[in-house]
């Protein structure tokens, strides 16, 4: 049992490093001056406005808050159920 919380507790601590990572890839990237070079290096952008760094962005959103998610769900699962049992006593 002990290897499966330190597995799951290990996975979220991944899950969070990786969208921290990607949080800050994004930050970098919409940085102001990072957002004028590309401008002037490349004029591919879609006609839309959305580009390969708010894809990448959005990615980023969702993996930190499917880890966090995972980890705060599972974590209140036991928690629900330990504090069941203690009122029950």
């Amino acid at each position: 049992m002990r290897k499966i919380i330190y597995g799951l507790l290990g996975f979220n601590g991944a899950m969070f490093l990786a969208g921290l990572a990607l949080f800050a890839f994004a930050l970098v990237s919409y940085h102001p001056w990072a957002a004028a070079q590309a401008a002037t290096t490349t004029a591919a952008a879609t006609s839309s406005g959305t580009t390969v760094g708010t894809g990448l962005g959005l990615l980023g959103v969702a993996m930190a808050t499917l880890g966090s998610t995972i980890g705060s769900g599972w974590a209140l699962a036991h928690v629900g159920t330990a504090a069941l049992g203690a009122v029950t006593e």
